[in-house]
Formats: C-alpha cells, structure tokens, sequence
C-alpha cells in the first residue's frame, strides 16, 4: 500500500504537503548559479515559515494561559455545566442522558488536554521544526526559471521502508509522490509563495515574509486533486484515502486562508480568513447537502504581546447557511430537511494585565441582526438571540461589569416532533415537555461579584455571586425552564442546585470564600 508517512504531523500540514502538482523528477542542475539561488530561496521560506509559527503560537501562548481573568468565567462556567448536567439527569431519557453526558465528559477532557498542552509549551516547542524537517523533505530537487522554482519531492527520504513494515510499497509511494511538485515564485529575498501541485491542480499556496506567512486553502482545485489521487491510490492497488469524487458536489468553490504574522520578538497574530465565499453543495449518499459562509477578512484573529502582556481574540463570522436533508428512521424512503441559519457571530475578547490585575474585556459581541435558528423537518427546534454585549471582568476585585446591557433568549420547541424521525422510533413526537424557552435581563453598568463557594457547603460547586451595582438582573423561563428570578442590588444568586431553572437565589456570605 502507499504509505503516507507524514501522519504524525498535524491534519493542516498533512494535507498541505501530500496534495501537490506536475510530476516530479530527481534529476538536479548542475549549474553552480542556479543552486545557490535554489539554497538561498529554499533557506528564506523554511526560515520565515517555522519562525513566524513559533514566535506567533509562543506569544499567544504566553499571555493567554496564563491570565488570570480568565477565573471568574470559568467558576462561572463550571456552575452551567453542573447545571446542564442536573437537567439531562432530570428530565432527559437514559439513552440521551447517556450520549449528552459522554459528550459532556468528552468534551471536558480535550478542553483540559488543550489547556494543558498550551501551557506546557509542547506544542509551539516542536511545531517549527517538524514544519521546517516537512518543506525540506518536499522541496528536494529544483529547477530555476527565472524567479520561479519548481521543486520535487525527495523520494528517497519520504518513500524510505520503514523498519518492520513488510507491507510498505516503495514503488507505489514514489509513483504517488512523484505526481507533486511545489512551485516556489521568488518576489525578493525575503518574500516570496509556495504553490503546491498534484498534477494540474494547485490547491495550496503559502506565502511567506521576514514577517508573515499564510497558508491558503483553493476549494475547487483541492476538490479536484482529490479525485485525481483517489483515481491514483486505487490504480495503485491501495485503498481511496481521498475518496471525494468531483461528482459528488454541484458546487465545491471559495477559499480559506490562515495567517500568522510575527508583530515582535515576543508578539504575534493568527487570523483565519475567507477571501472567496464558501460554496458547497451537491449529494452525498442520496442527500441533498448544500452550505454557504459569506466572504470575511476575520472569522476569527488571536494576537498577543508577551511584553505588554496582551492579547486579543476577535471573531466575525459572517453569514452562514446549511441545509441538508437525514433519512426518516421511520420510513426509510423519506427525506427530511434540516436547516441551519446563522448572519453573524462577532465581538472581541481582550486579554491584558498592569500591575498584577488582569482583565478581560468582551466588546459587541452578538449572532448578528437576526438569531441564530435551527430546523429539523421545516420544524425550528433551536431559536437563539442575543444583543450586542461587552462586559469588563477583574481579577483583581473579582467583579464582572456590564458594559452594555444584556438581553439574551433562547427558544427549544418541537424537539420532540422534529428528532422523533431523527434518532429514534421510541420518541413521542407528541411530547412536548422539552419545550422551552428562557430570557435573561440586566441594564447596563449592572455589576457582579464572585463571593465564592459557600462557607457550610464542602460538596459545593457553583460560586455565588452578588449583584453588588445597578440592576435588576431578570431571569424567566417558561415551559422545561418554568421559573423566575429577579436579583436587585446587594441580592446573592447562585447556580440552581436542582431542577432545570438555570440559577436561584442565595444567602450572601459575610466574607470572601
């Protein structure tokens, strides 16, 4: 079988170095000239790539991980999850509460293996030089034209037999990799693009700079080297591994492009972009699959300055729509359509820390002028919406003030009737206790303050908070949520410790827990 030997790199890298264009060849110039411009060109892009990676992911690294405003949300956070958890052990069937809890743990665990990982520098430490050991295995021999390079892969390093592998096709591996190339077009010393090949079709591109790089991702073109090395793997008796066939979609175009500039020694940004307007639609498996995202210069930019110890993420996803169709359970000649409609998410969360206080700022962040819905068999089952809010949070005195007022709601309806077809034969599409819907309140410069755990509780989990400024804040649920609280100035409130009611009220401590 061809074997790729680059699975133990990260996805992106995999893809961006295995599709690739006009077969290769391993023949070299012998021209003293053209050699020590192909060295000095390969040496800018490698060098630029990996420093830019690491200098970038370090920052942000640096100052995120370890902020500690980051605290109060996350007290915050963890009162929602005990909540959540209360209310699927409640209310939701043993089947389900077993996939929302599996899903819960799950996700829990890479939320912590990511942190840790962050903050042990693992990732960022290596990354750069697996990059760099990656470009140099691809970009083996050249040739010059002018100030464009075209190089091939080395096929005697990537197509080497691993040891203990008697399965592994060397022919076939060089047969796969000889149909890449990577066309390097120089513009000066330092700056330059990398444009990677499978056959005719050109996928990738990365530009690089003394400063930047950006990796860019071509739809149409990657959806046809796709087929083109599927076609390929299975002539070469190995399994499709690209098993995306350009017949499958009616519509495979946009672009998507991830950039990463280095803004100092110790400062840096990673932005992902969608310069081209995602287009995806066609049959898949019988279903009629189709999904749109608006054309965007920030769907989301991390930046941070381990000097000034800031940092900053700002999102603006623009419009998406998905629409798709899943087969009736029930009846399996039938199709329903589901839907997912969203015209922004937007807002930016800033990190900074002076003098041992940290502090996060949220500015405008929203869902955009309408909500987001999302619809099973032309049924909403999900309605949220929410105001544009910014918000301050302090470590220092651990407050977190309302720098817009909040208005927030959510809608859950027809669950039943829309998932009964969907997941099981066993669900009441005429049950409708898991109809909900739940409005939260609170007028500008409204502050809260984490008081802690309480005092005579060791099981305790949820912090309690004081509305210690402004106010009210107004919490009303109706249907599965059924309840109300309205938290004046001084008032305490707390996560629900039973029910599906998300909070209730609270004694104030005396003392700061």
């Amino acid at each position: 079988m061809v074997y790729l030997r680059y699975f133990p790199y990260s996805v992106l890298f995999l893809t961006l170095f295995t599709l690739g264009g006009c077969g290769g060849s391993d023949s070299s110039d012998d021209n003293t000239a053209d050699q020590q411009k192909i060295a000095a060109a390969r040496t800018a892009a490698v060098t630029s790539i990996s420093e830019n990676l690491n200098t970038s992911l370090d920052s942000v690294d640096a100052v995120v991980s370890n902020s500690a405003a980051t605290d109060v949300l996350v007290d915050t956070g963890t009162g929602v999850t005990v909540n959540a958890n209360a209310f699927v052990d409640q209310n939701v069937s043993a089947q389900t509460q077993t996939i929302f809890n599996a899903l819960a743990a799950s996700t829990r665990k890479q939320v912590n293996n990511g942190i840790s990982a962050m903050s042990s520098h693992t990732a960022t430490d290596t990354l750069g030089v697996d990059v760099e050991q990656m470009l140099t295995d691809i970009m083996g021999a050249g040739s010059v034209n002018g100030d464009t390079i075209t190089y091939s892969p080395n096929l005697n390093v990537i197509c080497a037999i691993p040891d203990g592998d008697p399965n592994f096709n060397a022919d076939a591996c060089r047969e796969f990799y000889s149909h890449i190339t990577v066309e390097q077009q120089i513009i000066s010393d330092t700056d330059g693009t990398l444009t990677f090949k499978f056959d005719a079709h050109a996928p990738f591109v990365i530009g690089y700079a003394s400063n930047s790089i950006y990796f860019e991702v071509v739809l149409a073109e990657l959806n046809n080297a796709f087929a083109a090395a599927a076609i390929l793997l299975v002539d070469l008796g190995s399994p499709a591994l690209l098993d995306t066939p350009t017949s499958m979609y009616d519509s495979f175009e946009g672009t998507i492009r991830l950039t990463i500039t280095k803004l100092g020694e110790q400062a840096g940004s990673i932005g992902l972009s969608i310069p081209q307007a995602i287009s995806i639609s066609g049959t898949i498996d019988g279903n009629a699959q189709s999904l749109t995202i608006a054309a965007t210069d920030n769907v989301i930019e991390v930046s941070a300055d381990a000097v000034a110890n800031t940092a900053s993420i700002a999102f603006g996803l623009g419009a998406v729509t998905a629409l798709s169709t899943v087969e009736n359970i029930n009846a399996p000649n039938e199709l329903l359509p589901m839907s997912l409609n969203l015209s922004a998410f937007e807002g930016v969360f800033t990190f900074s820390s002076a003098n041992s206080v940290d502090t996060l700022v949220g500015s405008d962040i929203s869902l955009g002028v309408s909500p987001l819905s999302y619809s099973i068999d032309n049924m909403e089952a999900l309605n949220v919406s929410m105001d544009a809010l910014s918000f301050t949070v302090n470590s220092a005195d651990q407050t977190v003030v309302l720098d817009t007022g909040l208005d927030f709601s959510l809608s859950v309806a027809n669950v039943n009737a829309a998932f009964a077809d969907f997941f099981s034969a066993d669900i009441d599409p005429t049950d409708q206790s898991l109809q909900a819907s739940l409005a939260v309140t609170a007028p500008m410069a409204t502050v809260f303050t984490n008081r802690g755990l309480p005092a005579n509780d060791p099981l305790a989990v949820d912090e309690i908070f004081e509305l210690t400024q402004g106010g009210p804040l107004d919490v009303t649920g109706v249907d599965y949520l059924q309840g109300s609280l309205s938290v004046s100035t001084g008032e305490c409130f707390t996560g629900a410790g039973s029910g599906a009611f998300p909070i209730e009220a609270a004694t104030c401590p005396a003392t700061v827990q």
